[in-house]
């Protein structure tokens, strides 16, 4: 889902290669997006996926087939039932990439990359919101990959270095925080593309 006023830069979609047909569109990808469903096919299938899965950027042939057949192909006179595959249309790229996270299902990359005519783009993140509902705290990455912590109602108007990105062992910071008494959930990832 795209928020209202922002353009979309893309969508992924199903279609079929025999006969054209093209499915509903699965994710609408902009500066601002919400993912709902894991995996590239948006269907909810894995109990868990990292947020670069839910563009598909990255998939071979192979892997862009989904479990899903044609309708129309499936409808004809043929008893060979044609998979539908995940087609991606992008019109431009963004910049910057705020996505929110509707469930705490989804593992946080630390980089997306998106190939396209010999070109790699990589977008970085570059902040974290966490939340449990009542209170929200959040971590800054700056591009030379240092870490800062910030929660207004602890830190007040400073952030708190707290590391290099790179040197970092433990990944589950990228999920949760839990400084002090309370453990919040990732709720929103912002990335940037240098």
């Amino acid at each position: 889902m795209v928020k209202p006023g922002y353009r979309d830069s893309g969508t992924t979609f199903l279609s079929c290669t025999n006969c054209g047909f093209r499915g509903d569109t699965l994710l609408h990808i902009s500066e601002y997006l919400t993912l709902r469903n894991t995996g590239p096919f948006q269907d909810g299938r894995d109990t868990g996926g990292q947020i670069s899965d839910c563009f598909g950027w990255n998939l071979s042939a192979e892997h862009r087939k989904s479990r899903f057949t044609c309708p129309r192909c499936s409808n004809s006179k043929s008893d060979e039932r044609q998979q539908l595959v995940l087609e991606i249309s992008m019109n431009r790229l963004p910049y910057i990439m705020c996505i929110m996270l509707n469930r705490d299902c989804f593992h946080v990359n630390d980089e997306i990359s998106y190939t396209q005519a010999n070109s790699d783009e990589v977008f970085h993140l570059r902040g974290i919101i966490y939340g449990d509902g009542n209170h929200f705290v959040a971590r800054l990455i700056t591009r030379d990959g240092h870490i800062w912590y910030h929660a207004g109602m602890t830190t007040r108007s400073l952030c708190i270095f707290e590391g290099k990105i790179d040197q970092i062992p433990d990944r589950e910071w990228l999920a949760t925080t839990s400084k002090g008494f309370h453990c919040r959930k990732v709720i929103l990832t912002v990335y940037a593309r240098d």
